[in-house]
């Protein structure tokens, strides 16, 4: 990707790529995993946290507690 430039520090965007390809097309997933950051004296990294996947996780992970808690309270009667 292009980095900005203002005044003298110059920022730009680190992706992951994922690429499928198909016979005839495909499919390209850029997602950003960081900022680079360059000025005239130093150059760093500055992480950036995918929020939203950790949301997916934990909703999948509280899915599936429930559903092991429903089926172990509805085995509990069977006995």
């Amino acid at each position: 990707m292009e980095p900005v430039m203002a005044a003298s520090t110059r920022v730009t965007p680190v992706v992951r790529e994922h690429v499928l390809r198909f016979p005839g097309g495909g499919i390209v997933w850029r997602r950003p995993v960081a900022l680079s950051v360059a000025s005239e004296d130093r150059a760093y990294r500055v992480p950036i946290t995918n929020i939203n996947l950790r949301a997916t996780w934990a909703a999948v992970m509280i899915g599936i507690l429930f559903a092991i808690a429903i089926r172990t309270v509805a085995g509990l009667g069977r006995s």
